[in-house]
């Protein structure tokens, strides 16, 4: 059985904050990836499920 080695407090805090400053920066590589979204407002009401009935390309009479 390996023993687990404990880093000193400091040595924790560093590398959180190393952590976190290389994910909270914007994104420096140039490769993105455009996705198109619709969104919706929240709650379900008819004009929703109009909404989605209609992205889905759902005939008509579905939503009689």
């Amino acid at each position: 059985m390996k023993a687990e080695v404990l880093k000193p407090e400091v040595e924790l805090d560093e590398d959180r904050l190393m952590i976190e400053q290389a994910v909270s920066g914007e994104y420096k590589y140039g490769f993105i990836t455009d996705i198109e979204a619709d969104e919706a407002p929240k709650g379900l009401n008819e004009d929703i499920i109009r909404f989605i009935s209609a992205k889905k390309n759902e005939p008509e009479w579905m939503l009689e």
